[in-house]
């Protein structure tokens, strides 16, 4: 059986208007640093303040975060829900396997993670790099002296993509861990539940030695993705700094404080990367997984032979 695909059928309309919904984002985010930057004039001038700009770029962003947020889910759920019934159809299509556990996983604990690769992951990152790269071009086409500002954030991102092969590694073999567990406790609970005899007392011992190896292999991801978050926030305040090291010119504060603002922007959107690279790394191994369950072949009835 076909694996559904992420961007097929009205996905691709959806997947536009995210593309979309990411550019107008980082055009209000200029907006909002031209904004700010003409009130640093106008208070400095000791003229009238016209606030209005910077709070509807304000409010602006906020309902384009608000709609990226809620169009994202419509995706990732259309996505979810051809991959649940791609896999309820495999069930029934492989009708007397004996082996639910890798069935009941997968409609379980793997949706969860290919929801996760859909709205967290391929989504998100599609939008955030977007949102960034448009952002930091128009950055450096309208700030030519400034330029060098943007090369922290290039070089984290080079981080980034470098970090992912750890990231996979860890996941890859946390799932494996979880898996165990998992089988673990299916079959423990159908042997308890049907009132077994259990020569080996009822499994506590492996319970507890399957749990914390579980644990250790959670941690060590968690540590990794700690370090993606960690490179992508020391990048965007090392950028900050930048501005005011290439620019001591005091006239030029009203420049400057633009300059902060939109890379605040784009300093977000590296973290929203490295978040989204997290999700996924995790999603595509669960995405993987569906592939090759759906790829198994139909149990055939011996009694029809």
């Amino acid at each position: 059986m076909k694996t559904p695909t992420l961007i097929s059928g009205n996905r691709r309309i959806v997947a536009l208007a995210l593309a979309i919904i990411a550019l107008t984002q980082a055009a209000l985010a200029v907006g909002f640093a031209n904004a700010i930057g003409d009130l640093v004039v106008q208070s400095q001038q000791r003229g009238q303040v016209t606030y209005l700009p910077a709070f509807a770029f304000s409010i602006a962003m906020g309902i384009a975060m608000l709609a990226e947020r809620a169009t994202a889910e419509r995706f990732a759920q259309s996505f979810v829900l051809d991959c649940r019934r791609s896999i309820f159809e495999n069930v029934v299509r492989n009708s007397g396997d004996d082996r639910p556990a890798r069935w009941l996983t997968a409609l379980v604990g793997d949706l969860t993670a290919i929801r996760n690769y859909a709205v967290r992951g391929s989504v998100k990152l599609w939008t955030s790099l977007l949102a960034g790269i448009a952002a930091s071009f128009w950055f450096w086409l309208n700030y030519p002296t400034s330029q060098l500002v943007l090369m922290p954030f290039l070089l984290g991102l080079l981080l980034l993509l470098g970090t992912t092969y750890f990231l996979r590694a860890a996941i890859a073999v946390q799932r494996n861990t979880r898996g165990k567990l998992n089988r673990f406790l299916i079959r423990r609970v159908q042997i308890e539940a049907s009132g077994q005899s259990t020569p080996r007392r009822h499994g506590y011992r492996r319970l507890q030695d399957l749990s914390e190896d579980l644990s250790r292999k959670v941690q060590k991801r968690a540590f990794i993705f700690g370090i993606m978050e960690c490179i992508a926030i020391i990048c965007g305040g090392l950028s900050a700094v930048l501005v005011i090291i290439i620019d001591r010119n005091p006239a030029s504060n009203a420049m400057i404080i633009g300059q902060i603002s939109l890379i605040g922007f784009i300093a977000t959107r590296l973290l929203e990367t490295a978040r989204a690279m997290h999700a996924q790394a995790g999603g595509q191994i669960a995405l993987n997984r569906l592939k090759r369950l759906l790829a198994i072949e139909p149990i055939k009835n011996t009694a029809e032979l």
